[in-house]
């Protein structure tokens, strides 16, 4: 499955329970590779970044807190 940063935002606002999901086995292929890899990706300046379910999440949560 491919979806950018909108579909997976509203995947967490929708069906948090399977965003929820999806993070933990982000986390596990993570811990299982021992790499640093993410779903997504952020370019910021011409710079690729790694973006993780965790990350988004948290960013998501900061700006509805605002």
């Amino acid at each position: 499955m491919r979806a950018g940063q909108r579909q997976w935002k509203h995947l967490l606002t929708a069906f948090p329970e399977r965003y929820a999901h999806a993070e933990q086995q982000e986390q596990g292929i993570r811990a299982f590779l021992d790499k640093d890899v993410s779903i997504l990706k952020r370019v910021r300046g011409g710079v690729t970044h790694r973006l993780t379910l965790a990350q988004l999440r948290s960013e998501q949560e900061g700006s509805d807190a605002a």
